[in-house]
This record gives structure tokens, sequence and C-alpha cells, in this order.
């Protein structure tokens, strides 16, 4: 019944659904915040459980239909097919290319391109879903084209890695050495003994994400050995050429942030213990103080934000003569990032992730609707 369902939705001459209105601009969307989600393959595990297929990617119109199987009161079989836009969709079969192409590509062209800009994009989705996979991908991506355009436009590259575990912050290229985030006498966090290595080279920049990985808090769930229990953040700092230290002023700044699944604490299976309780608790917390400042920042204006801090306003206030709070405040993922939702230039893009199975579909759902409610 899925199966059918999907084919006239892939064979319709006409587009099911109706594409969301884009801007002129392909490269630098014109929106602060974009949304985007990926499907990732049915596992060789889910194949041999044959578990099936429930979720359509349509990328011409950037949809993600989920394919429900539901059951009537008179015990008859049907499908019950929800459809979610996006600003993009991919598939089973898009190339890590294609995803970086289109949800990357344009924020390493804006902080090469624009001086103050800050650029984030968040990794999302239930644990085992590709987050790591997708993001992997795209730390190479980027230092490929980073070095290519800091070479080009005269200036220099400084990465630093750090995760977020049960509210606390850690650095990945110092051994996991605890940092605190506090606030300078202009409200900007600074998150104090963090640090940031110069690097000329891919190969440089690659060999410091290698490092943060191997550092990254992970435990073992039902569904993923290696799920990751942190949130972390690989941020690239754009200088001039004769920077001789992380003390001089960025010109712009990209983080890309791999969050931790989000799960029910059922999800764990069996050892779930206080401990792990409070895990989870501390992770659902910071999704949703995220879901919070980032639609703030899609309803909002643009603006004051760090301009703003710049010339001495306290950035308590409402930022950008917007009505609307920006509560960065929430979590301290959002403390930390605060950056990526104030300011006339922040830009910031939502890769949610979801599983394909009929298994995974009430966790598909919620990923589904989580994104949507960004772009409310």
């Amino acid at each position: 019944m899925v199966e059918s369902e999907r084919a006239l939705l892939l064979e319709s001459e006409e587009p099911p659904y109706p594409p969301l209105r884009r801007g002129e601009d392909a490269d630098i969307p014109t929106c602060r915040v974009s949304v985007m989600v990926r499907k990732r393959p049915v596992s060789a595990k889910e194949f041999a459980l044959k578990q099936c297929d429930v979720v359509t990617a349509l990328r011409d119109s950037g949809h993600m239909v989920v394919h429900e199987p539901k059951v009537s009161v008179d015990m008859s079989r049907r499908v019950e097919s929800s459809a979610f836009a996006f600003d993009g969709a991919f598939g089973e079969d898009s190339t890590n290319d294609e995803v970086y192409a289109s949800a990357v590509a344009p924020l390493v062209r804006l902080c090469l391109e624009g001086q103050g800009a800050h650029a984030t994009c968040f990794a999302y989705g239930q644990t085992g879903s590709g987050k790591t996979y997708t993001m992997k991908a795209c730390y190479r991506a980027v230092a490929e084209e980073l070095v290519e355009g800091a070479e080009r436009c005269g200036l220099s590259l400084w990465v630093s890695f750090y995760d977020i575990y049960a509210g606390k912050c850690y650095d990945l290229l110092s051994s996991r050495k605890q940092l605190s985030a506090l606030e300078d006498k202009r409200g900007r966090v600074r998150l104090v003994g963090l640090l940031e290595t110069k690097v000329k080279s891919a190969r440089e920049v690659m060999t410091a994400v290698e490092r943060g990985m191997a550092c990254r808090k992970t435990s073992r769930t039902d569904s993923n050995v290696n799920s990751s229990r942190s949130h972390s953040i690989f941020q690239v700092v754009l200088r001039p050429a004769d920077a001789m230290d992380s003390k001089t002023p960025a010109m712009s700044r990209l983080s890309l942030v791999d969050l931790a699944g989000s799960e029910r604490g059922a999800d764990r299976g069996k050892a779930v213990d206080g401990k792990i309780r409070q895990e989870g608790a501390e992770i659902n917390k910071s999704l949703l103080a995220l879901k919070e400042c980032i639609r703030a920042l899609s309803s909002s204006g643009g603006g004051g934000g760090v301009n703003a801090v710049s010339e001495g306003v306290d950035p308590r206030e409402d930022l950008g003569g917007d009505d609307r709070h920006v509560p960065f405040r929430g979590s301290q993922l959002t403390k930390v990032l605060r950056d990526a939702f104030v300011g006339a230039k922040s830009k910031t893009v939502l890769l949610a992730h979801v599983a394909p199975t009929s298994v995974a579909a009430e966790h598909t759902m919620n990923t589904l609707r989580y994104a949507l409610r960004l772009k409310d």
C-alpha cells in the first residue's frame, strides 16, 4: 500500500504539492532562516528485518511526505500521507555534495563576502538518522572551499571545536578541558580558555576535526551504537591575513553544529538510570530553547543585534527594534551561540534528518513538525 501511494506521487505529471516561494538569489537566501530535510537510506539491518520505507522526498517541490500505515475502526488497512513543505528536501539518492551545495555552500560564500557575517548550520534529528554522517562530509567541503576563498580574499582561518554536554562546555581540541561561558561587559558570551588554532590548509582543518571527533561524548542506544550525546560546535573564524592571535577581532564566523540526537527516555532501552534520564532532559531542554531562538530569528526583520552591541546597546533588550525577544539564555547551547540569532548579517540553516522506516515514523513526524514550526 505504501509503495502504490509513493508511485502515485512520483509518477504524477503535475506537482502534487506547490513548492515554497523562494528568493530570486539562489546563492544567498533572502530569508534569515532556511529549513531543509534529508532522508537517509534504509540500512542493511532494517532491510533484513523487512522494515518498510514510509518516507518520500519530493526534491522539485521541497516536500517530505510520510506514509503512515493505519488500521480503521472496521479493521480495514489504509495509508495516511502527511506532506511537509521546506526550503529543500533530499532523498536517499541525494549525495553529500548536493546537500552541501544547497545548505552549507551559501553560508560559506556569505562569510567570505560579508564582513560581520555570522552563519550557522544546525544538523537536527533522531539518533541514528544520519546527522554526523552529513556533517563529516560538510567539514571536508567547508575546509576546501574556505581555505581557497581565504587565500583569494587575503584572510586567515582560525578553527575551534567544542561540545556541550549536560549544560557544560568542553574543548575538544584540548582533551575535553572544561570551559567557562562568561559574558563580558558588552554582553557578549565568551568561552574562557577555548583554543583557537590558525590553519593554512584543508588537511590542517581536517586534522583538527578528527582530533575533536575522537573526544566527543557518545554512548550506546538501541538504535545507534555510537549515539552522540553532546552538541558539538565546529567554528571557523575569518580574520585579516596578518592576525597574530585569536584576540584580533573576527571579520566573519561560520559554525557547524551537530546536535545530540532527539529521543525519549524509553528509546535508550533497558539501561536507563537517573543519569541517563537527566542527560536526555538536558538535550530536550536545549533543543526546545533552540527552536524558540530560531523562530524569533525567522520572524524578526533584522536590524540591531551584534551591531547594536558594538554601539553600546544592552543586548538584553529586545533586538533590532523587533517586539519579539530572542530567548538565547534558555540553554547553554543558545547562550554560547548567541551571535547566530542576532545581527543583521546572521544567517541560519537547519538541516533536519529523518529515518525512513515505519518503526521510526513517530520520530520522523516529530522531527518534521519541529522543523516546520521554525518557519512559522
